[in-house]
C-alpha cells in the first residue's frame, strides 16, 4: 500500500470537497484520541490558534499541501488503527498515548513520536501500522471526498 504523497496532497489541498471532508474526519479523530487543542494543532504543523479554531468552526476550502499531507497521514493511521483494534476501538486512543519500547518509538508514545517528528514520523508510523495490519488500503481523503486525482 502506498503512503500519502506530497504530490497527491498538493492536488487535494485546493479541492474544497476533499479539504472539508478531511478536516471533518480529522476533528472527529482527535476528539476520539483525546488530543488537547495544542496537540491537535501541532499534528497539523502548528497553524495559529485562530486559524485552527476557524477551520474547526467554519471549515475552509483550501489548506497548504503540508497540512493536507498531515491530514492524509492522520486519517490513514486512524483507519489502520481501526482495523487493528476492530474488536476494541477504544484501545486505539490508548495505544496512541501509551509508551512503546519498540525500535520505532524508543520508549515514546506514538503520539509523542509524530508530534516531535512531523511528516517523517507520520510516514514511519503509517508504514509500521500498514505492515502490522497486513497491508490493504485504508480509507483515503480521495475516496472519502470523491476527489479526482
Amino acid at each position: 500500500m502506498d503512503a500519502p504523497s506530497y504530490s497527491q496532497a498538493e492536488s487535494l489541498a485546493t479541492n474544497p470537497r476533499a479539504v472539508r471532508a478531511a478536516l471533518r474526519l480529522y476533528f472527529a479523530i482527535v476528539e476520539r484520541w483525546g488530543l488537547k487543542g495544542d496537540e491537535a494543532r501541532r499534528l497539523l504543523g502548528s497553524p495559529s490558534e485562530s486559524t485552527y479554531f476557524s477551520w474547526k468552526k467554519h471549515g475552509v476550502d483550501a489548506v497548504s499541501p503540508d497540512v493536507m499531507l498531515r491530514l492524509s497521514y492522520t486519517l490513514g493511521i486512524a483507519a489502520l488503527l481501526h482495523r487493528l483494534f476492530a474488536a476494541a476501538p477504544q484501545r486505539a486512543a490508548q495505544w496512541m498515548r501509551a509508551a512503546n519500547h519498540g525500535p520505532l518509538m524508543e520508549g515514546r508514545s506514538p503520539l509523542e513520536m509524530v508530534l516531535e517528528g512531523g511528516p517523517v514520523a507520520l510516514d514511519r508510523l503509517y508504514g509500521q501500522l500498514t505492515d502490522d495490519a497486513g497491508g490493504g488500503a485504508p480509507v483515503t481523503v480521495s475516496s472519502l471526498a470523491g476527489a479526482e486525482r
